[in-house]
């Protein structure tokens, strides 16, 4: 995590710049702030429902720990993309604003903007790093800020309905010779070992996740099938890397077992944030059902009997 001296150089801004919703109706703009509760989590109430998992204080904590995962994963590197010099950045799906503010801290020449259906950024900035409340599903408008030279989208899996539009949509507000690279996630467990699949509750679950999110055309675990959309866009010299992630701490390896703890506390401190809505709301399942559900989840989760791991998808390419 960077702890660069421009840190110090932090000033208040709001969470989200006012003048890029002048046009726009005021319930539209008091949306911005306010959140739905349900089952005693909150949830974004701009474009209420796209995205099915909770933006409180828990809900962002874990968030950071998922950062630093991608961080151990990719050996401390934010990016893989080759965008040392980039100057006009967007971040799409910033969530906490983790990612957009260590970039920014890096490249203090770089303008980095970050959007979210939630303003839950933090409120201390840098000065060259501001956040937007914007829904990238429509039509994108960013006058005096687009094109960019490099677009960053990081575990948006399962927030979007029409991916081959997103990618189209930053083909377009990419400059000629500008970089896309995404970071996604399987939603899956392979095993190293010889456990079978069928009797792990943690592919039970995360295999109904999926089910649900498919089922209102926003599927979680769609991280192996972006490339070839992304292909179809128009981008060019595309690097398509995995990496494996384990889950827990059964690696031998210190840094990998680091990584698999990381993994494991992402999924057990999000079991309930991840699986409210998809299990309530579109499988129908009750709460006592699904709290006796994830009982058993978490409890496979702490044993540690099964080595598991999952894989990350790394995925760039170039607008000729």
């Amino acid at each position: 995590m960077a702890t660069s001296s421009r840190l110090d150089e932090r000033r208040p801004i709001p969470a989200y710049d006012e003048s890029d919703l002048e046009s726009t109706c005021s319930s539209l703009r008091m949306s911005i702030h306010e959140y739905v509760r349900d089952h005693g989590r909150s949830y974004h109430k701009y474009q209420e429902g796209k995205y099915l998992f909770p933006n409180d204080a828990a809900e962002q904590d874990r968030y950071n720990i998922v950062h630093n995962m991608y961080l151990l994963a990719l050996h401390g590197q934010l990016y893989l993309a080759p965008v040392d010099d980039a100057r006009n950045v967007l971040d799409i799906g910033t969530g906490t604003g983790i990612w957009a503010l260590e970039f920014a801290d890096q490249h203090p020449d770089a303008q980095v903007l970050g959007n979210d259906l939630s303003s839950m950024q933090m409120q201390w900035v840098l000065p060259n790093c501001r956040f937007v409340v914007d829904d990238v599903e429509g039509d994108w408008i960013y006058e005096g800020q687009a094109p960019f030279d490099y677009i960053h989208q990081r575990s948006m899996c399962g927030s979007f309905g029409d991916w081959p539009r997103l990618f189209r949509q930053g083909y377009e507000n990419l400059i000629s010779g500008g970089w896309y690279e995404m970071q996604e996630m399987t939603v899956e467990m392979e095993f190293a070992d010889e456990s079978d699949p069928n009797e792990s509750d943690v592919s039970k679950w995360l295999k109904l996740l999926d089910e649900a999110t498919e089922k209102v055309g926003r599927r979680l675990n769609c991280a192996a099938d972006l490339e070839a959309m992304f292909r179809n866009a128009g981008f060019v010299e595309v690097q398509h890397e995995e990496v494996k992630i384990p889950f827990g701490r059964w690696p031998e390896e210190t840094d990998q077992r680091t990584l698999g703890m990381f993994s494991l506390m992402s999924y057990v401190d999000g079991l309930e944030a991840i699986s409210l809505a998809p299990f309530i709301h579109i499988l129908g399942w009750t709460e006592r059902e699904l709290k006796s559900f994830l009982h058993k989840v978490r409890r496979e989760c702490l044993e540690g009997q099964k080595q598991m791991y999952s894989r990350l998808h790394v995925v760039y390419g170039r607008k000729p």
